[in-house]
């Protein structure tokens, strides 16, 4: 691996979250079914930046901290919140529709 891959593995780490949360609020608009898609296309978007994020920062000892540790950093911590509260809300829509059911 290369320190270029690994720079935009760090920049990936935060930008691909952006880029799903702005594509689920787009979605949020467009009807249920397609929100709950894209909530799932959303999930898999977080999952991959929190694996960009760990990824770089275990190349940091390679290549070292310029221009990889901040990114890497903030990305994998907004990507693990973000995996967090997904699954938060998968499991209070799930415990919610066993209740009412």
């Amino acid at each position: 691996m290369q320190r270029q891959s690994v720079e935009t593995l760090a920049k990936a780490s935060w930008a691909l979250p952006l880029l799903a949360f702005f594509l689920n609020t787009v979605a949020s608009s467009q009807g249920r079914a397609i929100a709950f898609a894209m909530a799932l296309v959303g999930a898999g978007i977080y999952l991959l930046a929190l694996i960009c994020g760990i990824i770089a920062l275990l190349m940091v000892r390679k290549f070292g901290k310029e221009k990889i540790l901040v990114h890497a950093i903030v990305g994998t911590i907004l990507s693990g919140l973000l995996v967090l509260l997904m699954l938060g809300v998968m499991i209070l829509a799930v415990a919610f529709r066993a209740s009412h059911a």
